[in-house]
């Protein structure tokens, strides 16, 4: 296809067309209609379409008809060569153009009636032409930024936000002496435009609450506080939001509804010089691509200025002692794990066996394994519980995609387990599998080999021995699984679902030999369940060790009658290992009572039974649901009295084993919180005092 020349330097006026101008739609045009009666009334809707214009431009104020907007010749011809690069675009309105220089930074050209109203003539122009077949590339540049303007508009207008606030001195009404938080509106407002904790303790200008991306406003607004000088949000605001330059200017692009972050879109320009306000802004780099690929375009990936460095070091210089913002959930309040592994974790574990549907039938059917990920790592959490089995490896390799992705795996505490048959789904080509399993030296290094690749990672934080292995020594073990710490390939040692004395002996035979002990124990605890506090956890208390706990909310038998039979009911709810026990069935309903007192959930007393049983305690927490992730942080602001503890206990009393109930037999029910004064041998012969055991994280919210 072959095109005039163009006399580069010359201006090309975009006149108004004046063929059909009412037309808004291709199914409105009538050339080509062969009914007459259809064609007459194409006719009558545009004619009087056009009258009513008419009507309503004598009553306006009046704008000059010829203010027309014009295109450098020049950049017209490079649009045309470029396919979908942008052409410089300049309003010809003098009043506009004398605003724009007489101040630069203190008033936005978009916001000016007159480039409104030119604005919207020329998408409408822009748009006749579509309908007409003859697109231009050059209406192209002026149609992303319009799209843009609109798009931060309707932000506003969800929000609430009206113009009073846009002055240039305006502060957002989303701060927390706004009007607006804690609005019955704000609970309907998309997600991704509810502000942050920084929005409301930090003053601000409204429009940098318009974009769709919660951690983008936290990084503007932590970049513009601390580097006012330089007048970086002046800038964004030009580069944003005007229509002058546009060749030179970085620019976002909207495709669809504003308050949906995947409609968005940066280009590379914007990329290069505010790809530090992106930092840790994962979902942008994927909506972009998105957007890009479909266009058959190379993605982009994240380019110097991505890791904001330049601007750290600077915050760092301003503010070395500055705090970082307070987490948006208790989550976010990490604890040292144990008096031997000093690593920060969230107080709750996210649960692997949910990550992943190759295990549906037993555990139910889990949302996107990156939405529950997001949802857990935005609210704080970072201690992720799996193993080299759960749903036949997915969890592992599932868990490592998102690392990967999202750049988090330092900022995470990963534990995995080995000992387990990880492979017996792939049996019919790997029919030998006895060395797939147990606890041998063998077992340990193909497991460790390939739980590392799934989890894209050259390191594993916490490597548990899955279960006792009643053929295996430990000397073999604790041998082994030393050599990867020394190795760099694992930091600490757990083991689960292991009698007391094997775990003792263990870590006696690790500390004799300078060898690395377990620092960390993992079994089966909850509310009804109680068998761990007989031995194990006393146990973990003498040795120094956490206590993990699976099936904390009893394998989803801890529940509401109602609760528990919906889930009978779903089809999508998986069956698990264990039916409910009359034990489950009356400690619920204890629990179902102290919750509704409190106003909190069932599961969320289950969770805080356990944090008051011991110190070092972190339950792990299965989810199918976002909502299951967002409801485990209030259990860990509850509060129990010994009375509350005692009602939930004698809903199902335990009790231990010898030799813990003839150690304890004059106790009236056996208790964690038990000391030397409750011993029998005592109660025979004296009367002491002696320390209480309380946990030692207070409650919070």
């Amino acid at each position: 296809m072959s095109a005039s020349p163009i006399n580069v330097g010359a201006l090309i006026e975009l006149a108004w067309s004046s063929e059909r101008p009412e037309l808004r739609d291709v199914k409105e045009d009538w050339m080509g209609v062969t009914n007459p009666i259809e064609r007459r009334k194409l006719q009558n809707r545009l004619n009087q379409r056009a009258r009513r214009n008419r009507v309503q431009n004598s009553q306006a104020p009046a704008i000059e008809s010829q203010s027309a907007i014009v295109v450098d010749a020049a950049s017209a011809s490079d649009a045309s060569t470029r396919g979908s690069s942008r052409s410089t675009s300049e309003a010809s309105d003098t009043d506009l153009a004398e605003a724009s220089v007489a101040a630069p930074r203190k008033s936005c050209t978009a916001a000016h009636p007159k480039v409104q109203e030119l604005m919207r003539r020329f998408s409408e122009h822009a748009y006749q032409s579509y309908v007409q077949g003859t697109p231009a590339l050059s209406h192209l540049p002026l149609l992303l930024k319009y799209n843009v303007t609109n798009g931060l508009a309707r932000n506003a207008d969800i929000l609430g936000v009206t113009a009073q606030y846009y002055d240039w001195y305006g502060i957002s009404p989303l701060n927390k002496q706004g009007p607006l938080l804690g609005s019955e509106a704000a609970a309907q407002w998309p997600a991704c435009l509810r502000p942050t904790d920084l929005q409301s303790s930090i003053e601000h200008h409204p429009w940098l609450d318009l974009f769709p991306w919660p951690k983008v406003r936290n990084n503007m607004l932590q970049a513009f506080q601390r580097c006012e000088p330089i007048d970086y949000e002046d800038e964004l605001c030009h580069d944003v939001c005007e229509y002058n330059h546009l060749d030179r200017r970085p620019i976002l692009i909207v495709w669809g509804p504003s308050e949906d972050y995947r409609n968005w879109e940066v280009d590379p320009i914007f990329l290069e010089k505010w790809g530090w306000l992106l930092s840790g802004c994962y979902e942008v780099f994927e909506t972009t691509n998105y957007w890009r690929v479909i266009r058959g375009e190379k993605p982009l990936t994240a380019g110097k200025n991505y890791d904001c460095e330049h601007l750290r070091k600077q915050t760092l210089i301003m503010d070395p002692f500055a705090p970082p913002p307070k987490p948006k959930s208790a989550l976010g309040w990490h604890r040292t794990l144990s008096p031997t592994a000093n690593v920060k974790v969230s107080p709750i574990a996210l649960g692997g066996i949910s990550i992943g549907n190759s295990w549906s039938k037993l555990f139910g059917v889990s949302e996107d394994p990156d939405s529950l990920l997001d949802t857990y790592f935005s609210l704080g959490g970072n201690f992720i519980d799996t193993s080299n089995t759960y749903n036949s490896e997915d969890s592992e390799r599932l868990i490592g995609e998102w690392m990967e992705k999202r750049g988090t795996r330092d900022q995470m505490v990963i534990a995995t387990k080995y000992g387990a048959g990880y492979r017996a789904y792939n049996r019919d080509k790997e029919p030998l599998q006895s060395n797939f399993t147990g606890t041998g030296a063998k077992s340990m290094h193909t497991s460790v080999r390939d739980s590392l690749k799934k989890l894209r990672t050259d390191y594993i934080d916490i490597l548990y021995v899955h279960w006792w292995d009643v053929s295996g020594n430990v000397g073999e073990i604790m041998r082994g699984l030393h050599a990867f710490v020394m190795a760099g390939k694992v930091l600490y040692l757990g083991v689960s679902d292991t009698p007391a004395w094997i775990v003792v002996k263990a870590n006696d035979y690790a500390r004799h030999h300078g060898l690395t002990p377990f620092s960390v124990y993992q079994g089966r605890w909850n509310a009804a369940y109680r068998d761990m506090e007989s031995e194990i956890i006393p146990m973990c208390e003498d040795q120094g060790m956490a206590i993990v706990s699976w099936a904390s909310l009893g394998g989803g038998q801890l529940a509401t009658d109602a609760q528990r039979q919906a889930a009978n009911e779903d089809e999508n709810a998986g069956k698990g290992f264990y039916k409910a026990s009359e034990s489950d069935v009356n400690v619920s309903r204890v629990l179902q009572g102290l919750a509704e007192k409190k106003g909190v959930t069932l599961q969320q007393m289950a969770l805080a039974y356990l944090f008051h049983q011991s110190t070092y305690v972190f339950p792990i927490v299965g989810v199918q649901t976002v909502s299951h992730i967002e409801a485990m942080a209030p259990a860990l602001s509850i509060s129990l009295s010994d009375r509350e503890i005692d009602e939930i206990q004698d809903a199902a009393p335990f009790n231990p084993l010898f030799p813990s109930s003839f150690i304890f037999g004059g106790a009236q029910r056996y208790s964690t919180r038990l000391t030397a004064a409750d011993q029998t041998n005592y109660q025979m012969a004296a009367w002491i005092d002696a320390p209480r055991k309380r946990p030692g994280f207070a409650p919070r919210s």
